[in-house]
């Protein structure tokens, strides 16, 4: 058997089309059963699925006559409710062999065996775009019961099958977390970051801060620092930090890389150039600063080079924590040409995809961003 070949697996349940037709009979009687509007079985349900020709015109119209009388019992007579979806071709792969499935394929066809993240996330925002109000998942069925592909990809990204791919995905789709959330915004000018409440969330009154009513244990949940911050959200949301050990500790290791060095060195600089430090004759911290984030901007590009995210096609929370210090750095100190940030393309161009998030631009404009 060859690398690209199925695996063995067990035979497939029938289908109406393996199945043994039923008898005229049992046709016939199952139909009257539904003309009448009597509750079918299984089995009666399983001979209609042979239903042909007129036969399949009169089960249509009985179902369609069972339809309008459950409306009309519901007090919407006449009423079909339907909403605009998307649909989400998560994998095409399928362990089945049906024959006349035209929406399966073989690994040989496809770039990979599943969507990626970023692809899912983008269908789902061109179906928003066009006023879809649902996603839909198609997917073929535990398709790395079959292909070692699908196996070996779910595997990499660490997902213990498509099913929990399914899940992850659902969650991104919804808001890219899914977690409900109320913003309140701290006002520097007002000294709202000293008053006892905020005090009461972050004793240090530093932003960011959050509090989650829905805990460990149910229990309401004070945090600051964003860099726990981002990790307690991901562990909540099963979303943006790898499962797997290395690739885990990968991310916070970049984390920390911002926490230690991006957010610091940035910050300094801002404040030498744009704030209270402008004014200092003496521009030697300046130029420190400058030549610090030169050095971080281009370990960053470095790593970035030939990867989408920074941790390659999976964007983490890695990506969250240092790609608004980039944006800082260009628009809020203005220090983009201080910094040379045209001789960092790997930089610009994540950036570029980070800020085109449908979850960024919201972020952004809340509360009062810009």
């Amino acid at each position: 058997m060859s690398d690209s070949g199925p695996t063995p697996r067990p035979q497939q349940p029938p289908t109406p089309d393996t199945q043994p037709r039923p008898s005229d009979s049992a046709l016939r009687r199952a139909l009257a059963r539904a003309r009448d509007g009597k509750t079918l079985d299984a089995g009666e349900a399983t001979t209609l699925l042979h239903a042909r020709g007129g036969q399949l015109t009169d089960l249509l119209g009985y179902a369609s006559r069972a339809r309008d009388a459950g409306l009309e019992r519901a007090g919407r007579a006449g009423i079909i409710t339907y909403s605009r979806k998307v649909f989400i071709p998560l994998t095409r792969l399928c362990r089945d062999r049906c024959g006349y499935c035209t929406f399966a394929t073989v690994p040989g066809r496809l770039d990979s065996p599943y969507l990626s993240p970023d692809e899912v996330i983008e269908i789902a925002a061109r179906g928003a775009a066009l006023g879809c109000k649902e996603a839909l998942f198609t997917l073929g069925d535990r398709p790395e019961d079959r292909w070692h592909q699908a196996r070996e990809w779910l595997d990499a990204h660490g997902y213990d099958d498509t099913l929990s791919y399914v899940r992850a995905m659902a969650i991104r789709v919804l808001e890219e977390t899914g977690l409900p959330y109320e913003p309140h915004r701290i006002s520097f000018d007002t000294n709202d970051q000293l008053s006892p409440e905020f005090r009461s969330l972050n004793p240090y009154g530093k932003i960011p801060a959050i509090l989650d009513p829905n805990g460990p244990g149910g229990k309401p949940l004070p945090l600051f620092e964003s860099g726990a911050i981002l990790i307690y959200l991901a562990e909540k949301s099963g979303q943006f930090l790898p499962r797997d050990s290395a690739a885990r500790y990968h991310t916070i290791q970049w984390l920390m890389f911002q926490m230690g060095g991006v957010g610091p060195m940035f910050g300094q600089l801002g404040f030498f150039h744009k704030f209270a430090g402008k004014d200092y004759q003496d521009k030697r911290p300046r130029e420190r600063y400058v030549a610090e984030s030169k050095r971080l901007l281009g370990v960053l590009d470095s790593r970035l080079a030939g990867r989408p995210w920074i941790m390659g096609d999976t964007y983490t929370i890695a990506d969250m924590a240092i790609l608004p210090w980039v944006r800082n750095l260009i628009s809020f100190y203005d220090a983009g040409e201080l910094v040379g940030i045209t001789d960092f393309p790997h930089v610009t161009r994540a950036l570029a995809g980070f800020l085109a998030r449908p979850a960024v631009v919201r972020g952004v404009a809340i509360p009062g961003g810009g």
